[in-house]
């Protein structure tokens, strides 16, 4: 784990934990060794930093490549958490390929399966992708859930929103018999969905 990493987790850390009033469940149920994904729900910009303050291990995310043109500081910012730029219009092979690399170099890598971030807080559509991934790299999905992440800072900070990120048990990857590969893609990706949205039923 590189020094910059350790600083900027240390200091997330202070602020999730002590300013916002992060709570983690289920962190031990990510494997701290070896290729894995982490599939969560998207709500807003501050998912990923939160992903990394609440994970027992480095995190690696994929990113739109406008996002590293924005300012310099930013740019530093994003590339020292470990955000790996994807560029438009490739259709997704970009991001297939940087993330199947850093799975066979044994990472971990945060995929959001809607794709996009949701306006209002209601999971949007699961894609084929984190299912296409995982049957590829053959490893498994550790499904997330986050919530209060879009509630405005000083709602959390006064404590009038929640902010937890839970982690549920990892997702082995299989491939159905009978089927084509896109239809296992998808079924793949469905469970895992059902999985994260399962995380916050009884919250």
């Amino acid at each position: 784990m590189r020094f910059t990493w350790r600083l900027l987790w240390f200091i997330a850390n202070a602020l999730a934990w002590v300013v916002l009033g992060l709570r983690v469940q289920g962190r031990e149920k990510v494997p701290l060794r070896g290729g894995v994904l982490l599939a969560s729900n998207h709500l807003s910009f501050l998912d990923p930093p939160l992903l990394g303050t609440a994970a027992p291990r480095e995190l690696f995310f994929l990113a739109k490549e406008g996002l590293f043109h924005q300012s310099r500081f930013f740019t530093w910012l994003i590339t020292a958490f470990n955000a790996i730029p994807i560029r438009a219009g490739s259709g997704g092979h970009d991001a297939l390929r940087a993330a199947s690399s850093l799975l066979k170099a044994g990472r971990a890598v945060v995929v959001f399966p809607e794709g996009t971030r949701s306006p209002t807080g209601v999971l949007l559509p699961a894609k084929a992708g984190v299912g296409l991934l995982a049957l590829k790299a053959g490893v498994p999905v550790v499904p997330i859930r986050v919530q209060g992440s879009a509630a405005s800072i000083g709602r959390l900070i006064l404590r009038r929103d929640r902010l937890r990120v839970t982690f549920g048990d990892p997702l082995v990857p299989r491939r159905i018999e009978g089927t084509s590969r896109r239809e296992s893609y998808e079924s793949f990706s469905s469970e895992v969905f059902r999985r994260i949205a399962s995380l916050g039923e009884n919250d």
